[in-house]
């Protein structure tokens, strides 16, 4: 992605375009993928590979966002394929596309924190270093800082990126990118985030109470660890999922609500916060909720709100 938007700044004046107002836009892992990128000093390369994003249903807040043990995935790939660890680049190369989609991780696949890219993790970056969003003006040169884990494992890989990318590169242990550009934000929600999770049988005609609790426990237990069950019984009661005598439509409604909040509202909300608290001067922070429903819409009407009180989940998914 960054080597493309290198070129596309390179190249756009040839279509017409403007090198210096470029917007990224992505939707679920894409704007996921967006979020990291204006979280990372790489993108600061002739004074900012883009000017603005726009994130739709998606930030590296979510949940999903960020691969939290890279190596057992690594692990979990090379047993698969069956491709040693210490050369595990090479066999992916000679694999088929067959053999690849019918593998399975213990985690689904995203960014993780390598020192380089991704500094640290998105809420520490995005809660304490505001500059991150807002630029700081006081200095002329792109500086990495890398986490004193990352520095002994990702000296080769960063002096790639500097090589590649035609970056100036210091290599510190402690502090945060000293980013030089601002970045303008659009992001915002569905009225509905979740459907994916329910099956067609369940949007139709509800949950039943056992498959309510199952559809829970699964996402609970994948993102609250060991206090998933605390975890579980506090929303469920914020969210009115305790009722013995609540309708099969009425326990989908109220479940579909929750994991949406969880997994998309609360973090894009949260991520909202962060730059509309850092933004000074001309920087704008705009949060959209789309409702729009087509006439020729082929799932059934799923009755969700967004919790007010976001907040329950935010610091915890």
């Amino acid at each position: 992605m960054i080597a493309a938007l290198r070129w596309l700044k390179d190249n756009i004046i040839e279509f017409g375009g403007d090198p210096h107002s470029i917007t990224l836009m992505g939707h679920h892992t894409g704007a996921i993928a967006v979020n990291y990128l204006m979280l990372s000093p790489v993108s600061q390369a002739d004074n900012g590979l883009f000017q603005r994003a726009i994130l739709m249903s998606g930030t590296a807040l979510s949940s999903w966002s960020e691969v939290k043990h890279p190596e057992e995935s690594a692990r979990a790939l090379a047993e698969q394929l069956k491709c040693p660890m210490d050369d595990l680049s090479n066999c992916l190369r000679e694999k088929d596309w067959d053999e690849l989609v019918h593998v399975r991780l213990p985690e689904d696949p995203a960014p993780t924190v390598d020192g380089v890219v991704v500094l640290n993790h998105p809420k520490d970056l995005m809660s304490h270093n505001t500059g991150l969003f807002t630029g700081r003006s006081d200095t002329d040169t792109t500086v990495y800082f890398l986490s004193p884990t990352a520095v002994h494992n990702s000296t080769r890989s960063a002096l790639t990126y500097s090589f590649y990318l035609n970056l100036p590169l210091v290599r510190l242990t402690f502090g945060m990118a000293l980013i030089n550009f601002k970045y303008d934000l659009l992001c915002g929600v569905t009225e509905s985030e979740s459907y994916h999770i329910l099956d067609t049988i369940a949007l139709n005609n509800g949950l039943e109470d056992q498959e309510k609790e199952e559809v829970l426990a699964r996402f609970f237990k994948k993102n609250f660890g060991s206090q998933w069950r605390t975890a579980k019984d506090r929303a469920s009661g914020v969210y009115d999922l305790h009722s013995a005598r609540m309708s099969p439509l009425k326990a989908r409604d109220n479940t579909l609500t929750l994991l949406s909040d969880a997994r998309v509202v609360a973090p894009v909300f949260q991520m909202a916060t962060y730059h509309a608290t850092a933004a000074q001067g001309n920087i704008k922070t705009f949060v959209y909720v789309f409702s729009h429903r087509s006439k020729h819409i082929d799932h059934p009407l799923v009755r969700t709100r967004h919790h007010r009180k976001h907040d329950l989940l935010t610091d915890s998914v």
